[in-house]
């Protein structure tokens, strides 16, 4: 028996917080709460993940919100899973991008699967699946398309196959590019074998609305 080591995978969660605020119930105003309540988001993160073997339960987090603080009521996370691939800029290449979660079938209102920008054709583009279709396409920021046929993702194998893709550059500044999908199951993600699970501070954040709890009825 023999030893292998590998480099970990690193699987970025991208979650998005929102939750009713009853500002009857503090003292304190709905952005501080919603910074408060991200902070808390990060906390978890780095207390709870970023290991092998951990994973994300989206109830623990929930619970850790709704604890927070007695204003802050009926909160909800939505979450996607991401990975980072570094294209070669100017060849046409293709690409295989796994993930450790199987992913959420096409829908005829909500793309599957995003990609962060580039620049394509002299356009600041990005890569999605066409709606109620596993086909992905490159379109620029107003939704016109560039490619018809990049590829497709695999729902039941986490996977994501880009064929013939030639960016001419990455609109970040970065030398990867995100590639964002919907996991079939938000509640629990599991990596298995070399992937672990960090926070991308970047896509996450937490957005609050007023809800007064008290009604005044007038007879």
């Amino acid at each position: 028996i023999g030893t292998i080591y590998v480099d970990p995978i690193e699987t970025f969660i991208e979650a998005v917080v929102e939750f009713n605020f009853d500002p009857n119930l503090t003292s304190v105003t709905l952005q501080s709460t919603e910074s408060v309540v991200y902070s808390k988001v990060r906390q978890f993160f780095e207390s709870n993940l970023g290991l092998f073997g951990s994973i994300f339960r989206r109830s623990n987090l929930l619970t850790t919100v709704d604890q927070l603080e007695e204003s802050v009521i009926n909160s909800s996370v939505a979450i996607k899973v991401q990975q980072r691939f570094e294209p070669i800029l100017n060849q046409s290449l293709s690409y295989e991008i796994n993930f450790p979660v199987t992913l959420q079938a096409p829908d005829d209102i909500i793309e599957t699967v995003t990609s962060s920008t580039f620049r394509f054709n002299n356009k600041v583009c990005l890569i999605k699946n066409k709606l109620n279709s596993k086909k992905l396409v490159i379109t620029d920021t107003l939704g016109n398309v560039e490619v018809d046929n990049l590829g497709q993702y695999d729902p039941d194998r986490g996977k994501v196959e880009l064929n013939g893709f030639i960016p001419e550059s990455i609109t970040s500044g970065q030398t990867y590019i995100k590639l964002s999908v919907t996991p079939r199951d938000q509640s629990v993600i599991k990596p298995l074998r070399n992937y672990i699970l960090l926070l991308d501070t970047d896509a996450s954040f937490a957005s609050g609305k007023v809800d007064r709890q008290t009604v005044d009825v007038t007879l």
